[in-house]
């Protein structure tokens, strides 16, 4: 990554946000959040197998802070939860095939625990439309694998 990690960062999140938001029927991308350290934006939409609200939480914070998990760098991570503030059941959840999300503290421990894919930043690829395109892919596969979203026709 040769710019500064923010903003490529940001261009990272809208990526893959639009991506997710496209390929999800019926989703809508909303609730941006900007912080120092800290760029977010939620994806929601309905679950296909259950009757409840969804939220695809797609961020890029910077090493140390606290939307960060302990030992993250620089990173772009995924968040998966009912809505921006409430997160999923962990023990419901657990029996769903959700092998990209794994459960995850974060650094400041008043935020919930949740589901997570963390990413570094250094492991994904410099292009933020690339890069975008590939965490939205990875979490599409796996929100299709545990019927969260259907199948694409």
């Amino acid at each position: 990554m040769n710019e500064p990690f923010l903003p490529w960062g940001r261009s990272v999140v809208e990526e893959a946000a639009r991506l997710l938001e496209a390929e999800i029927p019926g989703a809508t991308c909303e609730k941006r959040r900007r912080l120092p350290d800290y760029e977010a934006l939620y994806v929601h939409f309905q679950d296909a197998h259950l009757p409840q609200s969804m939220a695809i939480w797609v961020y890029a914070t910077r090493e140390g802070t606290r939307y960060n998990v302990p030992g993250g760098k620089d990173v772009i991570a995924v968040g998966l939860k009912h809505d921006a503030t409430e997160e999923l059941d962990r023990p419901v959840w657990k029996f769903r095939r959700l092998s990209l999300f794994t459960w995850r503290k974060h650094i400041d421990e008043r935020l919930e625990d949740g589901f997570r894919w963390v990413s570094s930043a250094a492991d994904l690829p410099d292009d933020p439309r690339v890069a975008g395109d590939e965490i939205a892919q990875r979490v599409l596969t796996a929100l299709r694998r545990a019927g969260a979203v259907a199948p694409s026709p």
